[in-house]
């Protein structure tokens, strides 16, 4: 059944035409409140993950210092036994040389 006078007509028009404006906008801010929920939600795993990934690099860099601290120890003490070891032999090579000197 159709509307017989243009008024109600217009008015009928008017009314659907406001309705859908309001369903469009109410679609609109729901779109866009799911996409800042996404959009934050992605946001703070970024964050998570970069905080975790500095983490677990700081961790390998101390392993990193330590192993090289270890290493020059090492390097270190080599070093302090083959010059002990070499005075040790240097002061056998003396007194023997005292010795054969004294003959």
């Amino acid at each position: 059944m159709e509307p017989i006078e243009k008024k109600t007509r217009d008015s009928l028009k008017e009314t659907v035409t406001l309705a859908i404006e309001i369903t469009t906008k109410n679609q609109e801010e729901d779109a866009k409140r799911i996409f800042e929920k996404i959009k934050q939600e992605a946001e703070g795993t970024v964050e998570r993950l970069n905080i975790d990934y500095q983490a677990k690099a700081e961790g390998s860099r101390m392993k990193l210092l330590n192993l090289m601290a270890e290493s020059n120890s090492i390097l270190n003490s080599g070093q302090a036994n083959s010059e002990a070891q070499a005075l040790a032999n240097s002061n056998i090579l003396k007194a023997q040389a005292m010795v054969e000197i004294s003959k």
